[in-house]
């Protein structure tokens, strides 16, 4: 039963902050996040209510972050860098959770939580558990690379994952538009 409360929470929450309702769709993510960390508090050991845990803390921080209210976010940012790092960390992790995290360390705000040599880390796992069939782990960890200095690494990387993306795929603009930055950053570092 709780686990529908939370979920309508959620639902209720996401339809506020589509509509622009901020004020809104952070009191539903608020209690949103207040019963996933009650299913977690009374079943510490199931992966499921960590993973609940760690989505409405994603969800509430936007929200507040686009209210302004960054202290609050900062803590809930770290929270979801927490529970992603214990969800990467565990030996059955997927690759999907692998490169969450490494997302994350790539692009959470405040940019100073941001790591993105232990994102590199993490997505250079995600890409062997993934077998190097998945264009968005590929491109986490092109920019991982990009993020560190490699930019022949971050250009092979993105070119790969352009030539598994269809060619009506709707991600394949974003990922040429990230191959351009990439290339353009070899050319600067070349220039130097």
């Amino acid at each position: 039963m709780q686990s529908m409360l939370a979920v309508s929470y959620e639902r209720l929450g996401d339809v506020q902050a589509y509509t622009g309702d901020t004020a809104g769709a952070i009191d539903h993510y608020r209690k949103y996040l207040q019963v996933c960390e009650a299913l977690h508090r009374a079943d510490p050991m199931n992966k499921r209510w960590e993973s609940w845990v760690y989505w409405a803390s994603r969800k509430l921080a936007a929200a507040l972050a686009k209210a302004g209210k960054g202290e609050e976010v900062t803590r809930l940012r770290l929270q979801m860098l927490r529970i992603g790092k214990v969800r990467a960390d565990a030996r059955e992790a997927t690759a999907a959770e692998l490169n969450a995290y490494a997302w994350d360390l790539l692009t959470i705000e405040p940019a100073r939580l941001r790591d993105p040599a232990s994102a590199l880390l993490y997505a250079q796992r995600a890409v062997e558990l993934s077998q190097g069939n998945d264009p968005a782990i590929l491109d986490t960890l092109a920019w991982a690379y990009h993020l560190t200095g490699d930019q022949v690494q971050a250009i092979a990387t993105e070119q790969r994952a352009l030539a598994l993306l269809a060619p009506e795929a709707p991600l394949r603009r974003e990922f040429a538009a990230n191959l351009a930055r990439f290339k353009a950053a070899a050319q600067d570092r070349r220039a130097r």
